[in-house]
């Protein structure tokens, strides 16, 4: 969503297109205006104030309102993440410039960060160079450069921690003694520009060798990711992990075996994922990855089996449970997950039952 920069009188006014701030149709006109045009713009009272009018501007009810105003500047606001709390408002971007950043890019920024008062900057640097998805700066910092041109300017705007330093906090490397303290819910403020990249090989201009040994990384990255509670870019690295060596029919014997070790444990993390956020149908699918590798991989069964039994489809799960036992009599995982599922059998039953004599009574 752009944001309009007006000129009204001496001062400039920044607002979004749905911010209503002067008046829907001041909006309606701007989004019609060249930037430096400035327009006279006549607004009915249904356009501007309506019958409340606008105590501030001295605005009374049902007035008709007269504005000059000059389209100084039009910044693009966008969503960076679809919950909406990474949001990048583009100061400037070359016209000249289309490719972005990717995964694994080698980028340099520069990089000014504040605190919620707009005014307090606990980081800064001139050129600060990282490589995207090793967690080296806040990841909402990373996800919108991303979405940036080279030697594009944009204003990024952190509102939950899980996006900039979570629990563990961050000593400012401005002023040591400026800190994020864990948890600290912001809003945090970057100005960002993207001095240079490098972006890192597409699967396509990697030979079979470099797949793998990528693949590997970027597992354990996902690894990492998990252990630090960050579930979702976790289960995209794994994701991206299994993808770039799914396709081995040109791989050399050890390289198809090494493959199938990282999209089988790739996907058994991803069903513990899914688990976890009780994406039961998701798990269920993962599952079926990593037993069509492997068909006797009781991991694979153990937790297909909890997934099925999360989708209340006992007699499936029932089917996986005894498969694992045969293939592990002495799982303990295994047999707590036999007895809890037979329960929920016989709870399902009983509730049946019940159902049954209420409607033939």
């Amino acid at each position: 969503m752009p944001s309009l920069f007006f000129e009204t009188g001496e001062e400039g006014k920044t607002f979004l297109l749905d911010d209503n701030l002067l008046g829907k149709g001041l909006v309606e006109a701007g989004v019609t205006m060249k930037i430096g045009e400035t327009a006279n713009i006549t607004l009915d009272p249904m356009f501007a104030f309506g019958d409340e009018g606008h105590e501030a501007y001295g605005v009374p009810g049902g007035a008709s309102i007269r504005i000059q105003a000059t389209l100084l500047e039009i910044h693009r606001l966008e969503n960076v993440t679809e919950d909406g709390l990474v949001v990048k408002k583009t100061l400037s971007s070359p016209e000249d410039q289309f490719r972005t950043p990717n995964d694994g890019s080698r980028v340099t920024i520069s990089l000014t960060g504040r605190l919620a008062d707009g005014q307090t900057v606990f980081d800064q640097h001139d050129a600060l160079t990282f490589t995207v998805g090793e967690d080296q700066v806040a990841e909402g910092v990373e996800l919108a450069v991303l979405k940036m041109r080279k030697s594009a300017r944009a204003l990024v705007t952190i509102s939950d921690p899980k996006y900039a330093y979570g629990t563990r906090g961050f000593s400012g490397s401005k002023a040591p003694e400026i800190v994020v303290p864990g948890g600290y819910a912001g809003p945090l403020t970057y100005e960002v520009q993207l001095l240079d990249f490098e972006n890192a090989k597409e699967s396509w201009e990697m030979n079979d060798g470099e797949k793998v040994e990528v693949a590997k990384a970027k597992k354990e990255k996902g690894n990492r990711y998990f252990k630090n509670g960050n579930v979702p870019r976790a289960a995209k690295m794994w994701d991206a992990a299994a993808h770039l060596v799914a396709d081995d029919k040109s791989f050399t014997a050890e390289q198809k075996s090494e493959s199938r070790e990282i999209r089988k444990s790739c996907y058994l993390n991803l069903a513990a994922a899914d688990l976890r956020g009780k994406m039961y149908k998701g798990a269920v699918e993962n599952c079926r990855q990593v037993l069509e590798l492997d068909p006797e991989n009781v991991k694979g069964l153990y937790r297909r089996a909890q997934a099925l039994a999360g989708l209340k489809e006992f007699l499936e799960a029932e089917k996986d449970i005894k498969k694992a036992l045969e293939l592990d009599s002495k799982n303990t995982d295994v047999l707590a997950l036999s007895k809890q599922i037979k329960m929920q059998v016989a709870e399902q039953n009983k509730k049946e039952r019940g159902m049954y004599a209420k409607m033939f009574k």
